[in-house]
């Protein structure tokens, strides 16, 4: 019977320690060894950015071993960490005898959307964890599209041929056409350009606008593309 007991209490002791070893402090609610500089958490074409700046309050040295953040798992070796769906990068430096530590995170085609609460779990050592949750504030997409007018003719009605190409690095989505402010079907005009339209990085496509009626020899029109990262490119077109 007291073998029993003393195997119930090292049961006990074994479960409140690990209870305790996975317990999660926050960096905002930290008043000991970390103090949260700053923070931020943005999406840019579908990947997830983090970035946090803190530093220890007892001048000590604050190694992180292991990132958790979206259900990814990510181990920090050299101050990086890659898993092939995540990628952590640790930056140190000592300024006044006080380690600053930046923590820049990206975690590729993330699920997050603007406004969400993203909760980041951070190891730092065997005894110290901490919880830091950040705002997605902002999402957006930098595309970088060549777009020329290739050709402008007119066979009854006038054709606006372009040339549009993706010329940046990711994949990259026009899903509006204006004519003079106008969307196309209330500008009198059609297209065979599909919306919206993703184009690979390097691909390009050939696309013809034709203005219908309503449009006189010689008229300057705007013909602006508008992107789903909120870009717009605008071309001045005079009519032959």
């Amino acid at each position: 019977m007291k073998t029993l007991h003393i195997v119930a209490v090292l049961i006990l002791i074994t479960l409140i320690a690990s209870i305790l070893y996975f317990h999660l402090k926050d960096f905002v609610q930290e008043s000991g060894e970390v103090e949260i500089l700053a923070k931020e958490a943005y999406i840019s074409c579908g990947d997830l950015y983090i970035k946090a700046v803190f530093r220890s309050r007892s001048g000590s040295s604050i190694l992180i071993d292991e990132v958790l953040v979206e259900g990814v798992r990510v181990s920090i070796n050299g101050g990086i960490g890659f898993n092939g769906t995540a990628y952590v990068r640790v930056e140190t430096e000592n300024l006044e005898a006080q380690d600053m530590v930046a923590l820049n995170i990206i975690i590729y085609n993330a699920s997050s959307k603007q406004g969400e609460s993203i909760p980041v779990y951070i190891k730092a050592g065997d005894a110290l964890q901490y919880k830091l949750n950040v705002t997605v504030t902002r999402a957006f997409c930098y595309e970088n599209f060549d777009i020329n007018i290739y050709e402008v003719y007119y066979s009854g009605v006038f054709n606006i041929v372009l040339r549009i190409r993706n010329i940046g690095d990711n994949p990259a989505t026009i899903d509006q056409a204006f004519i003079d402010g106008k969307t196309l079907s209330k500008a009198n005009a059609n297209s065979n350009l599909p919306l919206p339209l993703t184009l690979r990085p390097g691909e390009e496509k050939t696309v013809t606008i034709w203005l219908t009626t309503g449009y006189t020899h010689g008229q300057v029109i705007e013909l602006r593309l508008h992107t789903m990262g909120g870009n717009e490119y605008s071309k001045l077109i005079t009519l032959p």
